[in-house]
């Protein structure tokens, strides 16, 4: 409860946000994106051409004589093979539970360590990210090796139960949060690859309705990660032993994710980064404005 209340907010301050301008234009709505231009601008002390209204028809236009956008059905046909898009889905799935589940879970190794611990937890998932920061600049097989990360740290956390129980205890609780430390670290690296290149599983047009697909079911699972936490009642090893499965079942779905079809996809057209002209005036660009 103290975790999910202060989302109530949201919900009230969710109509303060303004919409973008092209979802505006894509509607005809010249008028309110111009109101949303000349506002950002005014805030950012930039100027604006003269024909800012004629272009954001121009815009219009071509947004409104774009194809509607690809259905959630459409996901399942054609490249890639359905069972790389039900991969997919459920690696979101496991990855966004064990990455809430396990903050949840701090507390069960004592509050004599929680601080130590949670610095711990946190340095693991910036090491996580800058791996999986790795994987997608430098290596062809990223979505093989996160697996093999995920999978092996899994396997490391079902050491745990081997653990003698006549150790003092501050050496238990440090056995235990290594395998811990190693699962974070997979679940950061996984989450960094599956937020860049899950949309590049498939084509141009479906690739917003991939990532809005997968997201949502993601944070549908979510909301088992408070009963996960619950198995500590049992022992402390019962939800690492949650973990560490998940690990190992979230490596296995990334492992069977192919992308070698990648090479066959359109690439997308590269946004030009908005630009002063001679006058210094901005240069309105699709990247920027909308």
């Amino acid at each position: 409860m103290a975790v999910s209340m202060p989302t109530i907010v949201l919900i009230f301050l969710h109509r303060q946000i303004p919409n973008s301008p092209r979802w505006y234009l894509r509607r005809g709505d010249v008028r309110k994106a111009k109101q949303i231009v000349l506002m950002a601008a005014t805030a950012n002390k930039i100027k604006v051409p003269d024909n800012l209204e004629d272009r954001l028809k121009v815009q219009a236009d071509a947004l409104l004589q774009e194809p509607p956008q690809a259905g959630w059905l459409t996901l399942w046909d054609g490249k890639p093979r359905k069972r790389h898009i039900f991969a997919v889905h459920y690696a979101w799935a496991i990855y966004i539970l064990l990455f809430n589940s396990m903050v949840l879970n701090i507390r069960s190794f004592g509050l004599d360590h929680i601080h130590i611990n949670t610095v711990a937890m946190g340095l693991s998932e910036i090491a996580g990210v800058f791996i999986g920061l790795y994987l997608i600049l430098y290596t062809r097989r990223r979505w093989l090796w996160t697996g093999i990360i995920s999978i092996t740290s899994g396997a490391i956390a079902y050491l745990t139960w081997m653990i003698p129980e006549d150790l003092y205890y501050n050496q238990i609780v440090a056995l235990e949060m290594l395998p811990c430390i190693a699962i974070k670290l997979a679940t950061s690296s996984s989450l960094s690859i599956l937020t860049t290149c899950t949309s590049e599983l498939v084509d141009p047009e479906r690739q917003k309705t991939l990532q809005f697909s997968a997201s949502v079911w993601a944070r549908a699972w979510f909301l088992w990660a408070p009963y996960i936490n619950t198995l500590k009642s049992y022992g402390a090893l019962v939800p690492l032993t949650t973990f560490a499965t998940l690990s190992v079942v979230g490596g296995l779905l990334t492992s069977v994710i192919n992308h070698s079809h990648h090479k066959n996809h359109q690439r997308q057209p590269k946004l030009t980064p908005n630009r002063l002209n001679s006058k210094g005036d901005v240069e309105l660009t699709n990247s920027v404005w909308t």
